[in-house]
């Protein structure tokens, strides 16, 4: 069983040390499949986590956030969860007897990491955060991890058979980090709804809020998006690149869980040569958003974001992908769904000269 050093020396000090302990947080063991992959990873290895008090006390509850709380179905048993939303976000629930639930004030709604295997709001439904607040039901901060097997999550692009291992890991519905043209991206099969549900959590990004897709190439970005108004040499000028290229999309991207109401989809097609092998290997969109939580800065190295390592499926160091702080933008995002019309949704890496490319093709901002 893994149990770190500290929290042993706490738990076996003087009583002044038991004394901190219990007025900073607790110790809990963690039983069940639930929240696989963040926590008991596999059948042999039992997770103890560290709670903390002082973020439930300051209600500083994230989406994101994994937390402990009295169970709605029984009180008597205290669950343990990943906040999804909360009060006035819109979810897209799996199996709830509503598609869309907006979360009532003073409410949350949290799932297990490992859907299909967990009884969470999809069972019961938003949770009041006064079930956070009794007993011992405190946010976890700390979920300790064996060393070695978290680094052995982390595989060089350079590996033979590193471009097989994504695929497979996408193939089982698995979220991985990867290394873009820009910034090292948080990947899962585009198709795959659970998928997408997990993507969501790791990330603790707002379900509303849309992510691009990932594709190989140009005739990809033709099937999975409406493009008839696009000619082929104004998407080879664009792609591959740092541009994400809005347009409608196509009738066959019909995962209802990736941005769900919302007609138009980002593509892309990355310069790095890794994921654009992977693309091609996989024969299906993958869906592509940052590797850091929501909110917080972009990364450049997988050393930047490595406390969601123990969450995804591997981690393909590709090395450093930048310097400088200005290498942290991400790639320009350009809404090209209207014939000869433009938008710059986000302005990111070589704005200029992609402005300049749509408008050498007659297309013209929307005003």
């Amino acid at each position: 069983m893994r149990f770190p050093t500290f929290l042993k020396s706490l738990l076996l000090g003087v009583p002044v040390g038991v004394t901190l302990l219990d007025c900073v947080g607790y110790v809990a063991r963690v039983e069940g499949v639930s929240m696989q992959p963040a926590l008991n990873p596999d059948a042999t290895v039992t997770d103890y986590v560290f709670l903390s008090r002082w973020a439930v006390r300051n209600m500083d509850v994230q989406r994101g956030d994994i937390i402990s709380l009295i169970s709605p179905k029984d009180p008597t048993q205290k669950i343990i969860k990943r906040v999804v939303a909360l009060q006035g976000d819109v979810i897209s629930t799996l199996g709830y007897k509503l598609p869309y639930v907006t979360v009532p004030e003073g409410h949350c709604w949290v799932e297990g990491d490992h859907t299909g295997n967990s009884l969470d709001s999809n069972t019961f439904g938003p949770v009041s955060l006064g079930l956070t607040l009794t007993e011992k039901p405190y946010t976890l901060r700390y979920a300790p991890k064996d060393v070695k097997e978290q680094e052995s999550k982390v595989i060089s692009t350079n590996r033979k058979d590193a471009k097989a291992i994504a695929v497979a890991k996408l193939q089982a519905g698995e979220v991985i980090a990867i290394p873009t043209d820009t910034v090292y991206g948080l990947t899962c099969s585009a198709n795959n709804p659970e998928a997408i549900h997990r993507l969501y959590n790791i990330k603790g990004r707002h379900q509303l809020k849309p992510v691009a897709i990932c594709v190989a190439s140009i005739e990809d970005v033709r099937q999975w998006g409406e493009t008839d108004h696009l000619n082929d040499e104004l998407l080879g000028e664009l792609f591959p690149g740092a541009v994400t290229l809005v347009v409608r999309r196509s009738s066959k991207l019909n995962n209802p869980a990736l941005n769900p109401g919302v007609a138009n989809i980002g593509i892309r097609i990355t310069e790095n040569k890794f994921i654009q092998h992977v693309c091609e290997a996989f024969q299906q969109p993958i869906a592509l958003t940052s590797a850091n939580k929501s909110s917080s800065k972009s990364t450049l190295n997988v050393e930047e974001f490595k406390e969601l390592w123990g969450e995804l499926g591997a981690v393909f160091d590709g090395g450093q992908l930048g310097l400088s702080e200005e290498q942290r933008a991400a790639s320009t995002v350009i809404d090209l769904s209207e014939p000869e019309r433009y938008k710059i949704i986000r302005w990111g890496v070589s704005v200029e000269k992609i402005i300049e490319t749509v408008e050498r093709h007659n297309f013209r901002e929307a005003l």
